[in-house]
């Protein structure tokens, strides 16, 4: 089955890039392709598993057939056993080595597929405990990135209100401006009406005061003739 794995790249390994994504969008998409990785990594491994189990039937029959054979022989050779715990063993033992025959596997064959096995799935083990420890990190980085990201909105929308008060207050106060620039130019225009009004009574009132000592004049000569 070694012979069989990709070789890869490190960098371009989905944990590496996904610790490497700094928005929210490629983090998410970095978490996908390493789930489709995954997904691809367990349908090959379950079709490996299933045509190890088609390849093996026959021999599992054979194994079954010759288990069978050899206890009722040995049952009738060793009547002595004592129920049920070393029938249990005597048919354990059997079953081991019928199996090992049949498969043509060694004690020390067996004992290096199993510790071999052992590895591997210590090896699974510990790419699994890091594949979740990374997407732990991954997921509080998208989590913080979301809430971030949430604020920021927030806030631009909580700036456009602000602003939207902000100009529709200025609007009010540049319409009050206006009205009052118009005001006060109908007053400066009274203003200057009622000053030109003055000056008018202004100018009268020196001809009657000019008059009146005219008069006075003339009444103090035709006194005094």
């Amino acid at each position: 089955m070694a012979g069989n794995m990709m070789e890869y790249d490190f960098k371009s390994h989905p944990f590496v890039k996904l610790t490497q994504a700094a928005q929210p969008e490629e983090l998410f998409r970095q978490f996908q392709g390493m789930m489709v990785a995954g997904k691809a990594m367990e349908a090959a491994a379950v079709s490996n598993a299933r045509q190890m189990m088609d390849q093996s039937y026959q021999q599992t029959l054979k194994i079954l057939e010759e288990m069978d054979r050899k206890f009722y022989q040995q049952k009738e050779e060793q009547p002595s056993l004592h129920f049920p715990f070393d029938v249990l063993d005597q048919m354990t033992r059997q079953a081991h080595e019928q199996w090992n025959r049949v498969t043509g596997v060694s004690g020390q064959e067996q004992k290096q597929a199993e510790e071999a096995l052992k590895a591997q799935l210590a090896e699974m083990e510990k790419l699994l405990s890091e594949r979740d420890d990374t997407l732990e990190i991954a997921l509080a980085d998208i989590d913080k990135a979301v809430k971030a990201k949430a604020t920021a909105q927030r806030n631009a929308r909580k700036v456009k209100t602000e602003r939207e008060e902000f100009e529709a207050q200025c609007k009010t106060l540049y319409e009050d401006i206006k009205t009052k620039d118009a005001s006060l130019a109908e007053v400066q225009q009274e203003n200057n009406q009622l000053k030109t009004k003055q000056v008018d009574l202004e100018k009268r009132l020196e001809v009657l005061n000019a008059e009146l000592a005219t008069l006075k004049v003339k009444q103090a000569q035709n006194a005094g003739a």
